[in-house]
């Protein structure tokens, strides 16, 4: 309980953290640290713009969550993929982690949120509910569904921030 506590309190956000930040950087740079040919990065070339407001270095650390989480799910898959991308929904940027593993089993989908909740056998069962937290304190929602023996696809919905780059910039 403590634990949770611990991470619960690393996962606040200083409002003065955000700024208006590319969505694909950020999925670019969680995707570098797997080095793996399992991850696939599918963003349309259209999106690449995609602005949101939020922290860099939180958003980089959701999506590391949601990455390594994928990559463990595709463990002795050697077919096993996962795709990054990002789309749009109305008012809002989608920026998916799908995978092609075993997904989640239908008893376990209203707990994946839940402080504490891990269906493996290390870990603090915490990286979900962090995610969430943050997603919201962003302003937006995370989902999830899944097709067991299937997939799954976490989906992070932020607002859009009405400043898109029209040229990419360095860094």
């Amino acid at each position: 309980s403590r634990i949770a506590s611990d991470f619960a309190m690393l996962a606040d956000i200083d409002p003065t953290e955000s700024s208006v930040v590319r969505l694909d950087h950020c999925l670019r740079e969680a995707a570098a640290l797997f080095e793996s040919s399992r991850v696939r990065i599918e963003i349309p070339k259209e999106l690449a713009t995609a602005t949101v407001l939020a922290s860099h270095t939180h958003l980089v650390r959701l999506f590391n969550n949601l990455l390594q989480n994928a990559v463990q799910a595709l463990e002795g898959q050697e077919d096993g993929v996962v795709k990054l991308d990002i789309k749009k929904d109305g008012e809002s940027w989608v920026a998916s982690v799908e995978d092609n593993g075993p997904g989640v089993n239908h008893e376990d989908m209203g707990q994946v949120f839940q402080p504490q909740f891990t269906t493996k056998s290390s870990g603090t069962g915490l990286g979900l509910a962090m995610v969430q937290s943050m997603v919201a304190q962003f302003g937006g929602t995370v989902t999830v569904r899944s097709q067991p023996l299937r997939s799954t696809v976490f989906s992070i919905f932020l607002p859009k921030q009405k400043r898109e780059f029209s040229t990419i910039p360095e860094g």
